[in-house]
């Protein structure tokens, strides 16, 4: 429905028999997909066990389904497939190799301590931040304090651009 709810004995089945058959990890599927499934390569290995329905209810649910499966994949087999190193050029940009090159496990430290302050030069620059807070005297409306913070703030500009500070 419009608020992404979903409503029907599909549904209440498929929640009830998720709820009441399958824990942790288990697949439950009908009879008309086992038909659909049980023969494509992708999932070849897997094997599929008639699960018998334990309560009334859930045997009513069932019943729509003619016969539920259990569907049990071997496990998956993974190739340890090397990671590029971060001096692969073909993976990064060319602007991030300096940064990748601080995790390369075949510099020295000294190569290391190199390659820092080089990206420290290129990408960090000292600032400080310098925070005011303003105290008014005889300025009563929001609109003469904000004018007084402008004015001052102009002021300081000027001195902060003698010593080439950005305001």
């Amino acid at each position: 429905d419009r608020a992404g709810k979903f409503h029907g004995t599909t549904f209440l089945n498929a929640h009830l028999l998720g709820e009441e058959i399958c824990s942790g990890g288990q697949v439950a599927i009908s009879e008309r997909v086992y038909e659909m499934v049980r023969d494509l390569p992708e999932i070849a290995g897997a094997t599929f066990g008639l699960i018998s329905p334990g309560n009334d209810e859930v045997h009513v649910a069932a019943s729509e389904m003619k016969a539920l499966y259990e569907v049990v994949t071997p496990p998956l087999r993974v190739q340890n497939v090397p990671l590029p190193g971060p001096d692969a050029h073909d993976f990064l940009q060319a602007a991030l190799l300096p940064l990748a090159g601080r995790y390369c496990y075949h510099i020295s430290d000294d190569e290391r301590k190199h390659l820092e302050a080089k990206i420290e030069n290129m990408y960090l620059k000292p600032t400080v931040a310098l925070m005011i807070d303003f105290c008014f005297e005889n300025a009563h409306t929001a609109e003469m304090q904000l004018s007084l913070k402008y004015e001052c703030l102009s002021v300081l500009g000027r001195v902060f651009s003698c010593f080439r500070i950005e305001a």
